[in-house]
């Protein structure tokens, strides 16, 4: 046979490929899928989000959910500097605060009707992760960030998908 060692560090290796693969299945889903490519134009289809948080596992979701909100808030940061600045209101930090408080309500809608305790379990996790960052964008729509270099964006956990790897950012 083959040393423990050898066998664990072999386990140890599967189990990170399973729960890369898993982790990047769940948030090409969420992209594609539920925010359908990303587009700030769309709505977000209540059963396509079912779909999505009944399809996959809790900590892929969470994970997912805050690559996909640093993926989108850089954006729109980087496209309200773009714009030079100008009125809260019109900013795209802004219609993304504004798009967040309806995913935080399909999220409620859901946890009302859900009636398996796992799936609660989930949901509940999703929706406490999503206030935070509903919070975290009425902050910088605020004090109008206009660049991803900006103390009230760095200091944030950001979650970023590299290499089909995790990695996770906070100055």
């Amino acid at each position: 046979g083959i040393p423990v060692e050898v066998w664990l560090k072999k386990v140890e290796d599967a189990m990170r490929d399973t729960i890369t693969k898993s982790l990047n299945s769940t948030l090409d889903s969420l992209i594609a899928d539920v925010f359908r490519g990303g587009s700030m134009r769309k709505r977000i289809v209540p059963e396509t989000l079912e779909k999505w948080v009944y399809g996959h596992e809790g900590q892929c979701l969470i994970t997912a959910a805050q690559t996909n909100w640093t993926a989108m808030a850089e954006k729109c940061i980087e496209e309200f500097g773009e714009m030079g600045g100008g009125r809260r209101k019109s900013s795209p930090v802004y219609r993304l605060y504004k798009r967040w408080k309806k995913l935080l309500r399909k999220y409620c809608e859901m946890v009302r009707r859900c009636t398996n305790k796992f799936q609660r379990n989930k949901l509940v996790a999703l929706i406490t992760l999503e206030v935070h960052h509903r919070d975290i964008l009425r902050v910088l729509q605020m004090r109008r960030v206009q660049n991803t270099t900006n103390f009230d964006w760095s200091q944030q956990l950001r979650f970023y998908r590299e290499n089909n790897m995790c990695i996770i950012r906070q100055t």
